[in-house]
């Protein structure tokens, strides 16, 4: 990967010495003392590297202070000048987006870590209240979940109610609507969790395999599984791993 970035050097601020000589041209009324901010720009200011001051003379072009010159170069100047850069790095106030300015990608990067470790806290309290309310299923619990049809082998994401439970039976209905395979909470939006909403036919779900692996498992006389257990589906995220945008069982208070 590579990086392109250049050191700036933008001038804040200039004052004039109109009784200062220029030590070259010998004219007086051209020597001028600027402040500097001098920064790492890659496209955008990256890092701030501090002021410079300069002093050229506007009469002749003559550069009597570089400000890119190291910092351990040793110059001598006439007493005004050295007054002059003493006072104009002493008195300038720099407006607050100049003292934020070269920093800029700096908070960049500052926000984009504190709003991806919200999100991130979000996340993982969503996960904890999902493993919670599986770990402790209610009647009337609403799962936005996964569902194989038998019949057609497909697997469709719908709402799963958990209407009642007997022994180590509970019985789940479906919603009538249901949406493609989806992890976007827009599209679960579109399904309703009223009551009406749901189809009438109760499936018999094992139990006690829903408290252990968080999976609809129906009973199937038909099944080769010697528990007569046929897998049917799974809420979309069961608080394990991964992370969703929205929460996957609704308990109506």
């Amino acid at each position: 990967m590579i990086v392109f970035y250049q050191i700036v050097t933008k001038p804040l601020t200039a004052k004039n010495l109109p009784d200062e000589t220029c030590p070259v041209c010998g004219q007086k009324g051209g020597v001028q003392v600027t402040l500097y901010m001098r920064y790492i720009s890659a496209l955008l200011p990256v890092f701030g590297l501090g002021s410079r001051t300069g002093v050229h003379c506007s009469l002749c072009s003559h550069e009597i202070k570089n400000p890119d010159a190291p910092l351990f170069t040793k110059q001598q100047y006439s007493p005004t000048i050295a007054t002059a850069i003493k006072d104009i790095k002493e008195t300038y106030k720099r407006t607050l987006w100049q003292q934020l300015y070269p920093f800029s990608m700096c908070w960049l990067f500052l926000l984009l870590i504190i709003v991806a470790f919200i999100f991130g806290q979000g996340a993982k309290q969503r996960m904890a209240t999902t493993r919670e309310l599986l770990a402790h299923p209610q009647p009337g619990d609403i799962y936005k979940s996964s569902w194989s049809d038998t019949e057609s082998s497909q697997s469709r994401s719908l709402l799963v109610k958990f209407n009642r439970v007997s022994g180590d039976t509970m019985f789940v209905v479906l919603s009538k609507a249901s949406i493609t395979n989806s992890y976007s909470a827009k599209e679960w939006e579109t399904l309703s969790s009223d009551n009406s909403a749901f189809d009438s036919k109760e499936y018999k779900i094992s139990y006690p395999r829903f408290l252990e692996t968080k999976d609809f498992f129906a009973f199937d006389p038909a099944s080769s599984s010697p528990y007569k257990i046929t897998y049917k589906g799974a809420p979309v995220a069961k608080g394990v791993g991964g992370s969703v945008d929205f929460d996957v069982v609704e308990r109506k208070k």
